[in-house]
């Protein structure tokens, strides 16, 4: 058996349990299907700060990906890895962005597991103006939901599921979990 085949077994009996689950207090080992849920799909909660791209902004350089500075109008992200070009999926609450990544985060300063966005994100997540600054968000590679979509059609609402796990596994706020 090919490992994306193991993979999406995996996660076809994680979402099984995780569907019984609802509406039940959650038990440890429910827990553990969802921190392996949450690593299958590359799923992050991390903080989110505001900065401007723009020549004269913030940063101050052009963005290391391109050599370029972008409009406060562009849905762009800067993280502490090298995503380079990839667009990731930014939730916050209800609402869900798809920014670019065309900078990096890798100042002494810049903690681990960080998303640094445009305002266009903030605004299009209609994140509260008592928030901008730093707020918690959660954000994940789209690519991970082309493969859920294509094996599992009829869970089609992915920013409400990933709310749900949201509130489900605070406990787990702040870590990553990586693809195996």
């Amino acid at each position: 058996m090919t490992q994306p085949s193991i993979i999406v077994l995996i996660l076809f009996s994680l979402l099984i349990t995780n569907a019984k689950s609802r509406g039940k207090n959650v038990t440890p080992e429910q827990h553990v299907s969802k921190r392996l849920l949450l690593g299958l799909a590359n799923i992050t909660q991390a903080p989110m700060t505001i900065s401007s791209f723009e020549k004269g902004g913030d940063g101050g350089a052009p963005s290391a990906c391109d050599g370029k500075y972008h409009s406060n109008s562009e849905y762009v992200v800067a993280l502490s890895t090298k995503w380079c070009f990839d667009y990731i999926d930014i939730y916050y609450h209800d609402k869900s962005a798809k920014a670019m990544v065309i900078d990096e985060c890798g100042s002494k300063d810049c903690p681990d597991n960080i998303v640094v966005a445009s305002k266009a994100v903030w605004v299009f997540l209609q994140v509260p103006h008592s928030e901008w600054g730093e707020t918690i968000i959660t954000w994940s590679n789209p690519y991970f939901y082309l493969l859920f979509a294509l094996y599992f059609p009829r869970f089609n609402d992915m920013t409400t599921y990933i709310n749900e796990i949201d509130r489900e596994a605070k406990l787990f706020q702040g870590e990553t979990f990586p693809l195996l």
